[in-house]
């Protein structure tokens, strides 16, 4: 076996090839018959192959017909429209020895029956709807396909019989799968006189493909990826499988194997390209194999165990895939101790993923150290940086994530700690690639330990995008801005950079110090250098780099900065129902009706494993929503201000499978809107107009809550009892199996507010300092944390053992309340000293008396838990005692009148204020077929 992985001679830097088409040539010479590519099935069993001799007359053939039959010219897009197989990989090398541009992109699903369903139809018609819009932006030459795949997509267009399931009827389709690989006297001789100029170094600008970025965020855009871009990248990607070693030859035994899509970077190039343009082999499955068995992936490299080192690369998904999925008898049969480079990228990598993989797979003979944890880009090609070695993970506090923060070296009292992996940055005369770090507003440098906007320079970043000019002008060839002398940046008080702290002076960005230790020294860079602005945000810390999260998802709620992917976590970690991968975090502004949000607020949209589908369906999703808002309250110290859950497969994602956050935001406005509408149809006694079509439809909605918020006091019945255990906000469920379903609400809510800025610097999560073990130590744990400023919470709550004495319902309701104390009198603009006031009161409403004293028992209030006037009265009057305990200016006479312009003064108008109309009206979806109940309460603070 090849022992490249484990030589120990000194890495040097390699010439890089300058011709896609001379250095296959050359390896076709060399290989001859070797194998280049399998095509695997379920079982690992060989579907098809080709030999490094069999692709090059392959795709020598499709070259021969693209310029002397089907009239392309050099620079022509053709779009690659394929079934995964090997056909596509012999269409795209066709297209490199053609000189056309290549645009390989997702086919649409096609039906499987004459008479497809809905749900068929509506794959069809979307990824119809992509292609064309891809075909819109590169404006192809032809389409290039199998037979088989043309024929069954105009069958299938004819069965719908639907305009948007037909295909264009101006296309042209070619189908290279017809093209024989032996060629005529004339095609030969043509082909003698082209091929050495393709073999000939590559120019700068030439394009080589395409490749369309996953409009996560809003449209995809064509990265024009050059043929030198294309070759630098593979080179840069070669260093990531080991950081000692020497470079085997073509040849060797190493092979890739790959279940990743071939329309994307990370499988096209990562796991198809390199190893034709290095000598290897690739073992490839589809994608859809390897859902549907994700072991058939660990079988495909284990069956390698005699004969090859493997490298293997997936997105963090694929390994927390495989960990569920594998059972003793799959363990017995794997062995895995020649993979030797695992690569782990393309999405965020959590490090939960990597501990269980290493625990469940260790038997077979893994080991953590072939991990390789890689950053990478469709701007960069797709390899950015990154090597095998066994995970570096750090603990940051929360905190400090945000732009210009400084998460390290971590202070003292850090607590709240999250965790990241890092990527080995590795150096730039290997790689030709180099990284910065800048602030993404001012572009000024950072120091290592500071967060800001990753920049990346070098051979790999590409043209550009296709036919925008200014976007990619804005995007790839920003220079960093010089930095100022540090006298300048103390003088410049409103400078961005100089008041969080990055730049070498101020104060530390949320306390987090003066960047980087105090002031480390700026990273070189020269004048006017061009870098790639990646949009994404992260921090170097010994030679390694650390994403936070992505710009564009960063969510500022109440004053914080929250990141998307952080709070999707700890909502998926929240019940064993979500669906992981399968969560999107989104900020939206709520419209009108009284909820306090200071803004933007958080909504959580998330699918459910399909085993948890019908406990939802039938009410267990206010269960699995109420532990997902407590989850994500706990860990990031947030409330959620909605909460849809989905079906499985059907939240909206890219073809590479990442959240299409923006198209979700707008998705969540219309199902929003919906419920609204229903619910003022309802009010008015009428039926609602029937839904319109929906980017997400309402038959995917299992679970529906939003916070009802603040709306207008109104009177309520006079025996109107509250429910401390009641949750605050409209709850929607969609059941199955009935045609008139009712959709239960909570009926009377509690006050459900959240920590705001000041009572959330540093989350919710417990203090890894000791802590008392009782109630009241908790409570005061958390309220110290939230710096409210007023008296102690064993002094305003008393001993363990007296609020243990409560029942657990008004317990919770009590200490929720009093946690709030610090955003009442934040957000009331009153004294803290008078938020804990109020905090006092509104414990009185649900049969909890806190004399002056501070003292908390359980009190011998009337039927339904509600405090005597005299005792509220009682509370009030000793406010000015409280007050002045606190050092804080106020009298009895202010404090009354306070309580009288927020109608709080007597326990009748906090009955007033309380407001209870159920209604239920019939919302119209499908004339005639399903009829949905709605019933909303709005809160009663």
């Amino acid at each position: 076996m090849c022992n490249a992985f484990q030589s120990e001679a000194p890495r040097t830097k390699r010439s890089p090839a300058t011709s896609f088409v001379g250095r296959f040539e050359a390896n076709a010479e060399l290989l001859g018959e070797e194998r280049l590519y399998s095509w695997l099935t379920a079982d690992a069993s060989e579907e098809a192959t080709l030999s490094y001799a069999e692709m090059r007359a392959r795709c020598r053939a499709v070259c021969v017909a693209l310029r002397r039959r089907w009239g392309a010219s050099t620079n022509d897009r053709l779009m690659l429209v394929y079934a995964p197989g090997l056909e596509l990989l012999v269409a795209f090398f066709g297209c490199q020895y053609a000189a056309v541009i290549a645009v390989p992109y997702y086919p649409p699903v096609l039906p499987l029956t004459p008479l497809p369903s809905v749900g068929a139809k509506r794959l069809l018609a979307d990824g119809l709807a992509k292609v064309k819009r891809i075909a819109e932006s590169c404006t192809p030459h032809a389409f290039l396909s199998t037979r088989t795949y043309v024929r069954a997509s105009w069958l299938a267009s004819k069965l719908v019989r639907e305009a948007e399931c037909s295909w264009p009827p101006e296309w042209t389709w070619r189908c290279t799968d017809e093209v024989s690989p032996r060629l005529g006297r004339g095609d030969a001789d043509w082909l003698s006189e082209w091929l050495p100029g393709r073999c000939e170094p590559s120019p700068r600008d030439e394009v080589s493909f395409l490749q369309y970025t996953s409009g996560s965020t809003g449209h995809p855009k064509g990265v024009a990826i050059g043929t030198r871009n294309l070759l630098a990248n593979v080179l840069a990607m070669s260093y990531s499988s080991t950081t000692t070693n020497s470079f085997p030859p073509p040849g060797s035994r190493i092979a890739m194997v790959s279940w990743l899509p071939q329309y994307h970077d990370f499988g096209l190039i990562a796991g198809s390209l390199s190893t034709a343009m290095q000598g290897y082999r690739s073992d490839l499955l589809s994608p859809f194999t390897f859902i549907k068995h994700p072991m058939s992936w660990l079988l495909a490299i284990s069956r390698l165990q005699h004969s090859h080192l493997v490298i293997s690369p997936s997105p963090n998904f694929g390994f927390a895939l495989c960990t569920r999925r594998a059972k003793p008898h799959h363990i017995a049969k794997l062995q895995l101790s020649h993979w030797k480079a695992a690569f782990n990228g393309a999405e965020p990598i959590r490090t939960r993923t990597l501990a269980d993989f290493d625990a469940k797979f260790a038997p077979c003979g893994w080991h953590p150290s072939s991990w390789a944890c890689l950053y990478g880009l469709a701007e960069t090609c797709v390899y950015g940086c990154g090597v095998a070695e066994p995970p570096v993970v750090l603990e940051v506090p929360r905190s400090r994530l945000g732009p210009g923060d400084a998460p390290m070296p971590l202070q003292p009292g850090d607590d709240n700690l999250i965790e990241f992996p890092g990527c080995f940055v590795e150096e730039a005369a290997l790689t030709g690639q180099r990284f910065a770090i800048s602030h993404p507003e001012t572009g000024l440098p950072l120091p290592d330990g500071v967060v800001g906007e990753v920049r990346i320079r070098g051979a790999s970043v590409a043209l550009g995008y296709w036919q925008q000019p200014e976007l990619s002008e804005q995007t790839f060839r920003t220079p960093l801005a010089l930095p100022a002398p540090p006298s300048a940046l103390r003088e410049e008080k409103g400078a961005a950079v100089g008041e969080r702290g990055s730049g070498g002076g101020g104060g530390g960005g949320g306390g987090g110090g003066g960047g980087a230790g105090g002031g480390g020294e700026l990273p070189p860079c020269g004048k006017g250098e061009p870098f790639l602005c990646t949009g994404d945000l992260g921090f170097v810390w010994e030679s390694r780099l650390y994403i936070v999260g992505r710009i564009k998802d960063i969510l500022c709620i109440r004053g914080r900065t929250l990141h998307a992917h952080d709070i999707e976590t700890c909502a998926e970690a929240a019940h064993t129902a979500m669906r992981p991968g399968c969560c999107a975090a989104l900020p939206v502004v709520p419209p009108d009706t009284g909820q306090d949000t200071d803004g933007e607020a958080l909504v959580l949209v998330a699918e459910l494993k399909p085993e948890a589908e019908k406990e939802a369906a039938a009410g267990g999703g206010a269960a699995i929503a109420e532990a997902v808002r407590d989850g994500v309250r706990e860990a990031e110290g947030v409330k959620a201000y909605a909460v849809v859950l989905l079906r499985a497969r059907t939240i909206l994602k890219t073809t590479s499978g990442k959240l299409r956050r923006r198209e979700l935001r707008l998705a969540y406005a219309e199902l929003d809107d919906a419920v609204r509408a229903a619910a003022a149809a309802a009010a008015d006694g009428r039926k609602a107009e029937p839904a319109q079509k929906l980017r997400v439809p309402l038959d995917a909605v299992l679970h529906f809550w939003r916070d009802a918020g603040k709306p207008a006091r109104k009177a309520a019945e006079p025996d109107a009892e509250p429910d401390p255990a009641a949750g605050g906000g409209l709850a929607v469920s969609l059941q199955e199996g009935s045609e008139k379903v009712q959709l239960p609400v909570r009926s009377v809510p509690r006050n459900d507010s959240e920590l705001s800025a000041l009572g959330t610097a540093r989350g919710s999560e417990p203090s890894r300092e000791p802590s008392r073990g009782d109630a009241a130590g908790k409570a005061e744990a958390e309220l110290d944390d939230a710096g409210g400023g007023g008296p102690s919470a064993t002094e305003q709550l008393g001993s363990g053992a007296e609020l243990d004495s409560l029942d657990g319902e008004r317990r919770e309701a009590g200490r929720e309340m009093m946690l709030a104390a610090a955003e009442g009198a934040a957000e009331d603009g009153c004294s803290p000293g008078m938020g804990w006031a109020l905090r006092r009161t509104y414990l009185l409403a649900w049969g909890l008396h806190i004399p002056a004293d501070g003292s908390l028992h359980a009190t011998s209030a009337p039927a339904g838990g509600r405090a005597s006037g005299s005792e509220l009265g009682s509370c009030v009057e000793g406010l000015a005692e409280l007050l002045h305990g606190c050092n804080l200016s106020g009298s009895m006479a202010a404090a009354g009148a306070w309580f009288e312009e927020q109608g709080l003064d007597t326990v009748a108008e906090l009955k007033k204020a309380r407001m209870e109309a159920d209604f239920v009206a019939a919302l119209q979806l499908k004339p005639g077929k399903e009829r949905v109940l709605l019933a909303d309460i709005d809160s009663f603070y």
